[in-house]
């Protein structure tokens, strides 16, 4: 199957803008500003997250390498959102009290907390630079924290919308997450027989 690859980057683009302006064109802030942004933040942050997940399943299905610049594109936009999310937290939501406090009173912080911090070296390393520094290999290896960075963000979602609008959408999440793993699992494990 061809792709056109500039339409398709064409594409990623809109998505990423757009999930940029699509706040504003609600008024999604006038409301609550910390408590919005924050809410839309983490679920577009969950999202990307996703997004770039699927993008090795669709390199393999298309055969599409191209595909990989769409994947950096979704990855470097799920961590701005993370980083937001942080950021709106760290400022206006702490207040007089420590992060290890929240961790007490509010324990799906820390599942926020831990997945962006596996976030963090992805994004540090998310460049052509980084992969000729370490090795094709050590920055594949490294670039699996995405799993566990995303098992935590689903997490993090799953049990604070258990006391608020619901664990529908969490397990929604949840549940993409788990077969794009299973893909994952299954690809190693197929490639593992083969080199047999």
């Amino acid at each position: 199957m061809v792709l056109d690859k500039k339409k398709c980057l064409f594409f990623c683009w809109i998505i990423i803008v757009f999930s940029f302006i699509y706040p504003f064109l609600n008024n999604f802030y006038l409301i609550n500003p910390v408590e919005s942004i924050l809410h839309y933040s983490g679920q577009s942050s969950i999202r990307f997250l996703l997004l770039t997940l699927m993008i090795t399943p669709l390199i393999k299905f298309l055969k599409q390498p191209f595909l990989i610049f769409a994947r950096k594109m979704f990855g470097l936009t799920s961590f701005f959102y993370v980083l937001l999310h942080f950021l709106v937290y760290l400022f206006f939501e702490i207040e007089s009290f420590g992060i290890y406090e929240d961790f007490q009173a509010r324990p799906f912080i820390a599942y926020g907390f831990f997945a962006f911090f596996c976030l963090i070296p992805l994004a540090i390393t998310s460049n052509n630079k980084s992969i000729k520094k370490m090795g094709v290999n050590n920055w594949k290896n490294l670039h699996q924290l995405i799993y566990p960075a995303f098992a935590l963000s689903a997490f993090h979602y799953y049990l604070k919308s258990v006391s608020k609008e619901g664990p529908k959408l969490a397990l929604t999440y949840l549940f993409f997450g788990l077969f794009l793993l299973f893909f994952r699992a299954f690809k190693l494990s197929f490639r593992s027989r083969i080199d047999d």
